[in-house]
Order: structure tokens, then sequence, then C-alpha cells
């Protein structure tokens, strides 16, 4: 009778440790998640039914993320050229951005010179009509195609040897060629 209340002691101080540890590592391994949830309180509106779920809620928030990731890197690179082109802009005018290094606006606008050697072609092109003779389109496009296929044109034509940035200067096509290597042969 005695070992039979001594099992059951035995028996309830193993539930009552085990227990004890259930709670400790329940709160150990809960507390990132407290932590991430104090965070987004606030920040995402809770769209579930019922009580919140928290790996539901991290999950809105992370794809609410995702989505404004998305969302300003499709702004970004609809922008790009325009960005790109205002530098070279610049560049061509003698004018510096002091806010940004020359180095990472060139990085992240994809700009890269290959040496210290330019040459810059101008088009004055009078009328652009004909090219788009029956074509209902706005000047403005116009003016991109033809750009376009300048720089596709010469891109081509220089088969890689020179790197061509075509941007509009005072209303005249201009292409801004960086060539591979520096001598003078190579223009």
């Amino acid at each position: 009778n005695q070992l039979k209340y001594g099992f059951i002691v035995v028996v309830l101080i193993c539930l009552f440790i085990g227990g004890l540890i259930a709670i400790y590592i329940a709160k150990k391994n809960y507390y990132p998640i407290s932590r991430i949830m104090e965070k987004l309180r606030g920040q995402v509106e809770w769209k579930g039914e019922g009580e919140t779920d928290e790996y539901a809620l991290i999950n809105q928030a992370l794809q609410k993320l995702v989505d404004q990731n998305t969302m300003l890197s499709d702004a970004f690179s609809k922008q790009k050229n325009v960005w790109r082109q205002n530098f070279l802009y610049r560049l061509l005018k003698g004018r510096k951005d002091e806010t940004l290094p020359a180095e990472l606006s060139m990085e992240k606008l994809g700009i890269s010179f290959h040496s210290d050697t330019f040459c810059v072609a101008v088009f004055w092109i009078k009328d652009i009509g004909e090219l788009f003779r029956g074509e209902d389109v706005s000047e403005g496009e116009r003016e991109q195609a033809l750009q376009l296929i300048i720089d596709n044109i010469l891109s081509e034509l220089l088969e890689g040897k020179q790197t061509v940035y075509t941007l509009e200067v005072d209303n005249i096509l201009t292409c801004l060629i960086n060539t591979a290597d520096s001598s003078e042969d190579s223009l």
C-alpha cells in the first residue's frame, strides 16, 4: 500500500516538474513571436474572423510587406529610365549632384563606363512624322520610339565594343558613347 502511494507521489512530482518544464519551454519559444506581435500591433489591420491567430497575422504582415516591395520595385523600374536620362543629362551639362556619389547613382541606374574615353553623337531630326505615317502615335511616344531605334542601331553597329546611352538634350537626340578602350582608333 505504501508502495502504491509512493508511486503515485512520484508520478505527481514528475507531472508537476514536466508541467513546469513545458510552461518554461512554451514561454521561451513564444517570446520571439510576442516581440514580433508587439512590433506589428497598430501596423497591420487584422482581416481574419474571430480570435487573432499570431501566425496568420505575421503572414498577413509579410504579404503586405512583399506587396509594397513589389509595388516600389515596379515604380522604380518605371522611373529608372527617366532618372538615368536625367543623370546623363546633368553629366553632359557638367552639373554634379552633390547629394549622391556618382558611383552609387551610376550603379543604381545601371550605368557603367568601361574607360575614360567618350564620344558624343548628336542627331538633329527635323520631322519624324514620316517614320510613323498612318499610325496614331503621340509625339512623346514617337520620340521614345525614335530614341530606342537609334539606340538599338548604334548598339548593333558598335557590336558591344562601346556602351551607348541615348538621351534628349535641349530637344536634340544625343548619344553618349563610352569606348571599351582609350585608343583613338576605337572612336
